[in-house]
């Protein structure tokens, strides 16, 4: 089955996400250092993908188009939105952001990069789903500390790694081999620029630097793909 590797990675975000909102008892007053410590972590992840690739140019023009697209659209206060409906339903005696908050930094940290890509076609494309076992391992492990700190908004990034992964597993699935190698690896490249300054937002945001509207930033992914494909 071609979604055997993103299922499992699912579970391991649910169960992660699930053994993080037990630890978190024991964190107490560790809480914020941690999460300014995951802050850092997720910040030398985005430098390494961004720095990964030469092509700076195609990376800004995404993040420019993509960011001005986004903020007409409104994608955070659409998110934001959807995210206080969990709120009212699941915990009502949380801070009214904590669950945006979650819900956001797990879904990019969860879905952006090189290894969900390539392992979801890989999947779509050959049946053979390592790569996604052992990114599985990676969200089990991140989601579980995520959860102790955020709380209950990391579980729900399972259904955006689902939609996301799922998809591009079936769209490999259908275009067989149709697809050159070299368009991949630009496709990847493309990912890994623009993903890369997104998860280092993130990372700032984390830290409590910035305020940024990462979400209003996520079409800069669908025009860095546009730019490699008809660039």
């Amino acid at each position: 089955m071609i979604w055997v590797g993103t299922v499992v990675n699912v579970l391991a975000i649910i169960a992660g996400s699930l053994g993080g909102l037990f630890l978190g008892r024991f964190v107490g007053g560790a809480r914020q250092a941690i999460m300014h410590a995951l802050g850092l972590a997720v910040i030398v992840i985005g430098l390494k993908m961004a720095l990964s690739v030469d092509d700076l140019l195609k990376v800004t023009a995404s993040l420019v188009f993509g960011t001005w697209m986004g903020e007409r659209i409104d994608i955070d206060q659409a998110l934001n939105r959807m995210s206080d409906r969990l709120l009212r339903r699941f915990s009502k005696k949380e801070e009214e952001n904590r669950v945006s908050k979650a819900f956001l930094t797990a879904s990019l940290l969860f879905v952006v990069g090189s290894m969900s890509i390539l392992g979801s076609i890989e999947s779509g494309l050959t049946g053979d789903h390592h790569l996604l076992f052992i990114k599985s391992f990676l969200d089990g492990v991140t989601s579980l500390f995520f959860a102790s700190t955020l709380g209950i908004g990391v579980i729900f990034s399972a259904v955006p790694v689902l939609l996301f992964q799922g998809g591009i597993s079936l769209m490999a699935y259908m275009l067989a081999r149709s697809i050159q190698p070299e368009l991949l690896d630009g496709f990847t490249q493309a990912m890994n620029g623009t993903g890369g300054v997104l998860i280092l937002a993130i990372g700032l945001n984390l830290l409590d630097l910035t305020r940024l509207r990462i979400a209003n930033m996520l079409p800069a992914l669908v025009f860095a793909w546009l730019f490699t494909l008809f660039g």
